[in-house]
């Protein structure tokens, strides 16, 4: 059985298949130019790695699969992350990331532009729709579904698997991040 996702990946395979150069030229022009959102993200995407980079029996939206996961790591798509204090794991057989609602939630770029839009209107400023923006904003979608809304400097460690996953689809140009502050 085919997830929707999944199905509407193959539709937009077989719809890019199907174009000459000159069309696809045309089309990813007219979207470019459709706002500095789509320029942005298409720049940030050719950081993220091709087709034959992933691997077929695994969904892309997902961590991929870590062939030797720490022993902290029940989900095997963890990393060692850089303090002790991020190696958290999701804590389920079946990661995080392979469930509908995080990548409905988490990743979807169409939630995380509108969680953007309404955080820079309401806190009066520009918004920014490049691929740290994307992180920060799926960053906190995924702590919002698992704790609810936490108040001002309340944090909460989003688990290694999670944040694989986000740097994945919304990486840094110089592959550098930020990573867990308490404060």
């Amino acid at each position: 059985m085919y997830s929707s996702m999944s199905i509407c990946c193959h539709t937009i395979q077989e719809f890019v298949g199907s174009l000459n150069q000159e069309q696809l030229k045309d089309i990813l022009v007219r979207l470019l130019l459709l706002s500095r959102t789509c320029l942005q993200l298409a720049r940030d995407f050719m950081c993220l790695p091709s087709e034959e980079d992933t691997p077929v029996n695994d969904h892309p939206f997902t961590a991929p699969p870590n062939p030797s996961p720490p022993d902290w790591c029940v989900c095997g798509r963890c990393r060692v992350m850089p303090t002790a204090r991020e190696n958290v794991c999701c804590g389920l057989v079946a990661c995080t990331t392979t469930q509908e609602y995080y990548r409905s939630t988490v990743i979807d770029p169409d939630v995380l532009q509108i969680h953007i839009r309404y955080r820079a209107d309401f806190l009066n400023i520009r918004p920014d729709y490049g691929s740290a923006s994307h992180r920060k904003s799926a960053y906190r979608q995924y702590v919002l579904g698992q704790y609810g809304y936490l108040g001002p400097g309340n944090r909460r460690i989003v688990p290694s698997c999670c944040v694989q996953c986000i740097r994945h689809w919304y990486p840094s140009p110089t592959g550098e991040y930020m990573g867990y502050r308490s404060e």
